[in-house]
């Protein structure tokens, strides 16, 4: 399988070195191969859409087409990334033609190469994705096995549904099948499809620190 690949504002980020390495660990260790982004990446911070609206369907049209013009289908690392991309692309497909039209000029005036075309073919898929992740596991089996591990999805890469279409947005089980697949056993924690308060961190930090610190000690009681 090939890909286009999203890194995103984060996979660089040294606090995020850790999800750089794993999507690397799985490109050499499966059958999936990924190119990133040729001409850079823009920002698709899940707060702009409030502030311009316009402009952050502009941002994400303008990231589809990129991927269109490669033939691929785009790989992301993070889940925001996944929901604004798939957001922009089910209204951009969706609603009437003139709000594309709107995007396409904006594209142009900036210069773009690229318009965004009728229901790009590209797709949009999450790399903690099942589709993606089942890849070539087996070689992981016998080091996983009789680890417990609490499977956190985060709130972004299942709702909403129509938009994500993601498997089952209230009781989803991928995460808990590649958990298995890889020789360890998944365990139910309360916490486990709570909010983490992401888009509040700008404006209640200590509220934000305290929701995903009660999922951690939800996760670690199980």
């Amino acid at each position: 399988m090939k890909y286009a690949l999203f890194p995103g504002c984060v996979l660089d980020w040294r606090s995020s070195r850790g999800i750089y390495l794993a999507q690397e660990g799985l490109r050499k260790s499966s059958a999936l191969k990924s190119r990133r982004f040729q001409t850079g990446r823009a920002a698709v911070h899940p707060t702009g859409r409030g502030v311009n609206d316009l402009a952050m369907l502009a941002i994400n049209a303008r990231n589809i087409s990129i991927a269109e013009n490669m033939g691929l289908p785009i790989l992301t690392v993070c889940n925001t990334c996944t929901l604004r991309a798939a957001q922009a692309k089910y209204r951009l497909d969706h609603e009437p033609r003139r709000l594309k039209d709107k995007v396409n000029a904006i594209l142009k005036e900036a210069g773009h190469p690229y318009a965004y075309q009728e229901r790009a073919t590209s797709r949009i898929s999450s790399g903690y994705s099942m589709s993606i992740l089942r890849c070539s596991t087996e070689r992981s089996r016998t080091h996983w096995k009789g680890t417990k591990v609490a499977c956190y999805y985060g709130c972004h890469i299942l709702r909403p549904k129509p938009q994500m279409n993601y498997e089952e947005g209230d009781y989803p089980e991928s995460f808990e099948r590649l958990v298995r697949r890889l020789g360890a056993e998944p365990v139910w924690f309360d916490a486990g499809r709570k909010c983490c308060g992401f888009h509040a961190q700008f404006t209640a930090e200590h509220d934000v620190l305290t929701v995903t610190g009660q999922i951690a000690a939800s996760a670690a009681t199980h």
